[in-house]
């Protein structure tokens, strides 16, 4: 850094030589201040900005809190649980909750209560007793139950698949109510397992079990002895059924589980076999949806008629239990006025020994009753012939001693009364009655003047059951055979049609 110095005019100049030195520039004070005026005015826009956002926000809070203080309470979603899925419907879940009892006297049934056990109720004097807790169905996991009406034993019912519409495959166990002893059911003497059977009862005295193993019935005669009894042995998997129905009478026409029947005194067993070995068989691909691993469907198969094919050939079979180790079926043959490959409506007892058929044509217009008596070595004979006037749907629902009918009501107006179990009107064998539920009266019709469009005048008889369930006596001419009357037919229009049929059973109990 040089310096120079004003010297005076007789001096010369002095020059004074130093190290450079590092220079310091100074700003300007008006700088600062320029700078002090630019920057002020942003700090205070963005206090205000966010003073004015909590603000914003306060005033939302207030308003939000304001509305959920003062809405009702959310009453939540209208359907609760898990949605239904196409496996639920397909399988019809839920059931719907029906009552379970079964009556075993006439005045006392049974039925699961409310808490999973079973109990005993007397309809005379409307008390209750607990036959079993439900600890018995936890500690076996038992689904279903049967008691005998004797109330000593009891059916278990155990790991139910289901078959068809009302066919299932199940384990019984014999649980005995008073030792607590359970020992499974088989068709094996002394057997430890229980396999799976189609179907099992017990006999009206609560001595006996009938049950279906293979398409075979099997009987066993004490519930607390060992002897098991073999009756039938033609039974083959989806040919031949004895004691259970077949595809066609499962779902069509008996719609029923079982075709094997006790008498009411136990002393004799009905049954049905199905030989299908003429019928057609279809074929469906079935997938297992619970194995994911497999992914190729299986072939299931059933016999079905379809038009102009053979029927399933029909037999019915009556045993006779007295004598266990010698059981000998004897085959109900149908009269000459059953058609070939007519169908089975119905088949039951009439008291204590006779047995009543319905045999229905293919064209399901025209329909047999057979009656088959012990007396007559039960060959069957014609109790009523050739009906043509209409399809006969409804068998007829006999009371239990075999005495008379109930009831059948056949549309939303027709209600055909039978005559009362306990009362024998005086009535001609030949005749009928109907009556309309919105008219409340009754009126006869000879059974000869079916084939007439509307009844003769002739033929019409006094009033035998009114709208209050009374029934008017009669005229003493006409007393001449007490009978129950065999047809209803039910005048909706000029031609007449069949509501239900009903079999003169006055004479039934002659052996």
């Amino acid at each position: 850094m040089t310096v120079e110095t004003k010297a005076k005019p007789d001096e010369k100049p002095a020059k004074i030589t130093s190290k450079p030195c590092n220079r310091v520039k100074i700003a300007a004070p008006y700088a600062y201040v320029e700078e002090l005026v630019v920057s002020s005015p942003n700090e205070r826009n963005w206090r205000g900005i966010f003073i004015a956002l909590l603000v914003i926000v306060a005033v939302l809070g207030l308003i939000i809190f304001s509305i959920v203080l003062v809405s009702p309470p959310e009453e939540g979603p209208r359907t609760k649980g898990n949605k239904p899925s196409l496996e639920d419907i397909f399988i019809k879940l839920p059931p719907p909750a029906r009552f379970n009892g079964t009556w075993l006297t006439e005045s006392e049934f049974v039925y699961k209560d409310e808490h999973g056990g079973v109990t005993l109720y007397n309809a005379d004097n409307l008390t209750t007793r607990i036959i079993m807790t439900n600890s018995t169905f936890r500690q076996y996991d038992a689904a279903d139950f049967r008691i005998s009406n004797d109330l000593r034993y009891v059916l278990l019912i155990c790991e139910v698949t289901k078959m068809y519409k009302y066919t299932t495959l199940a384990k019984y166990y014999i649980y005995e109510i008073q030792t607590r002893i359970r020992k499974p059911l088989s068709p094996k003497e002394l057997d430890d397992k229980a396999p799976f059977l189609q179907y099992a009862s017990w006999s009206p005295d609560g001595t006996a079990v009938v049950f279906v193993y293979n398409n075979d019935i099997y009987y066993k005669p004490k519930v607390e002895k060992d002897l098991v009894c073999r009756i039938t042995n033609t039974g083959k998997q989806n040919i031949l059924y004895n004691g259970v129905p077949d595809w066609l009478y499962e779902n069509e026409i008996l719609r029923t589980s079982h075709t094997v029947w006790f008498s009411p005194n136990s002393l004799y067993l009905l049954y049905i076999t199905f030989n299908d070995t003429a019928v057609g068989e279809y074929k469906y691909p079935w997938y297992e949806s619970n194995n994911p691993k497999i992914t190729y469907p299986k072939v299931k198969s059933f016999r079905f008629p379809t038009v102009e094919t053979p029927n399933p050939e029909v037999t019915v079979w009556m045993v006779n239990l007295t004598r266990p180790k010698y059981l000998f079926p004897v085959e109900l043959k149908p009269t000459n006025s059953v058609e070939t490959g007519s169908y089975i409506t119905s088949a039951s007892f009439l008291g204590e020994q006779n047995v009543a058929i319905i045999w229905l044509n293919r064209h399901q217009n025209v329909s047999v009753i057979l009656t088959c008596k012990p007396r007559y070595n039960y060959n069957c004979t014609d109790s009523i012939t050739k009906i043509p006037i209409g399809v006969v749907v409804a068998p007829a629902q006999f009371e239990a001693p075999g005495r008379g009918c109930s009831p059948t009501h056949d549309g939303d107006s027709i209600y055909c009364k039978h005559c009362p179990p306990a009362r024998r009107t005086c009535l001609d064998e030949q005749a009928v009655t109907v009556a309309n539920s919105q008219l409340g009266s009754g009126y006869g019709v000879e059974a000869d003047s079916v084939t007439s469009s509307r009844p003769p005048l002739n033929s019409i008889l006094p009033c035998i059951f009114c709208a209050d369930g009374t029934i008017n006596p009669v005229s003493s001419t006409r007393n001449r055979a007490l009978r129950f009357h065999h047809v209803f037919l039910c005048y909706l229009t000029s031609a007449p049609f069949i509501c239900s049929i009903l079999i003169s059973n006055s004479d039934m109990n002659d052996n």
